[in-house]
């Protein structure tokens, strides 16, 4: 088998790394979430949403308050059906997007409340942050697929005022935007909220393929299935395209099935071979905090966030060594 093959993963966004005994990591997948919001204008309703974003979950199922979570959204993805209005929207009559590319939301405490949770932390949007509460509830509890993955789903919603946020409107850049339309705008804005989370089964049965490239490896060895690739890197650096993800999905499912140290030289493979990759670096983190290398662990966090200051996966496990 060619050594490409042996590194072939399942294909969803930002993984889980794996779990200890009590919290598991969900990567949020956007393209089966939704943040979503609506307002009043005109005497009747705008509807949109923000099509790109991430986040990564820590949910811990039996205490579920332990639940954490850091989101990073997009300012520039808004959509609202209109390209001449999101253009508008986009400027700084309102999110002013080139100044403030980024809304993020990160958790400082999840209570309990009836049968939901409610998320409470700081939203920083347009330049200003505040703490809100976000009610969500629970709608899919973990659920394994034949594909070796299992979800989670969580939906709820709030309402902010656009003008705690200094999000006020203007016409600078859309005289049609006058004092008359602006008078019938709402202040309040309701925000949707549906979340899928997603982790890879890394304790098995996991999908096919990277159940074939765990077996493969522990027969040949890590060692020199290691040496073939650094060789065939050597050879051409073309015959690295595409493999990140595999040799990432590899080295964790290594770890996580009680071959720690061939995991840990798997992830830290992928380090060396794609060092401007903050999922890499995260990932070989995450692995050193679960062996009990705490002070290596957050160098190599540091390490991710050097590269993306606003990886949300390497911000939720960092802070949670840093009290």
């Amino acid at each position: 088998m060619r050594w490409v093959a042996l590194f072939v993963g399942l294909v969803v966004t930002s993984p889980a790394l794996a779990q200890d005994k009590e919290l598991t990591e969900y990567a949020v997948d956007a393209g089966h979430s939704l943040v979503g919001f609506n307002i009043g204008f005109l005497h009747t309703t705008v509807r949109g949403e923000f099509d790109s974003w991430r986040g990564t979950i820590l949910h811990d199922a039996a205490k579920p308050e332990s639940t954490s979570a850091t989101v990073v959204i997009e300012a520039k993805s808004i959509h609202t059906g209109s390209e001449h209005r999101d253009e508008h929207l986009r400027s700084e009559d309102f999110f002013d997007v080139d100044k403030y590319p980024l809304i993020k939301f990160q958790t400082r405490e999840v209570r309990r409340e009836g049968s939901g949770l409610v998320l409470i932390g700081p939203l920083s949007m347009h330049g200003i942050t505040r703490e809100v509460r976000i009610p969500m509830q629970v709608t899919q509890p973990p659920t394994a697929d034949p594909h070796g993955t299992t979800s989670m789903n969580f939906a709820g919603g709030m309402r902010l005022a656009r003008k705690d946020f200094g999000i006020l409107g203007g016409s600078k850049h859309n005289d049609w935007f006058d004092a008359i339309r602006s008078a019938t705008m709402a202040d309040t804005v309701e925000i949707t909220l549906e979340v899928q989370g997603w982790t890879t089964n890394f304790a098995g049965p996991a999908d096919p393929r990277l159940e074939q490239s765990v077996t493969r490896a522990t027969t040949i060895g890590v060692d020199s299935l290691i040496r073939t690739v650094r060789a065939r890197a050597a050879a051409s650096p073309e015959n690295l395209n595409g493999q990140e993800w595999g040799i990432d999905q590899l080295g964790r499912a290594l770890f996580v099935r009680h071959h720690e140290a061939e995991g840990m030289k798997v992830l830290q493979l992928n380090v060396d071979l794609f060092p401007n990759s903050p999922s890499a670096h995260t990932s070989l983190a995450r692995a050193l905090e679960l062996s009990g290398k705490r002070s290596e662990a957050l160098a190599a966090y540091g390490r991710a966030l050097q590269i993306d200051p606003d990886n949300p996966r390497a911000q939720e496990f960092r802070r949670r060594l840093t009290p």
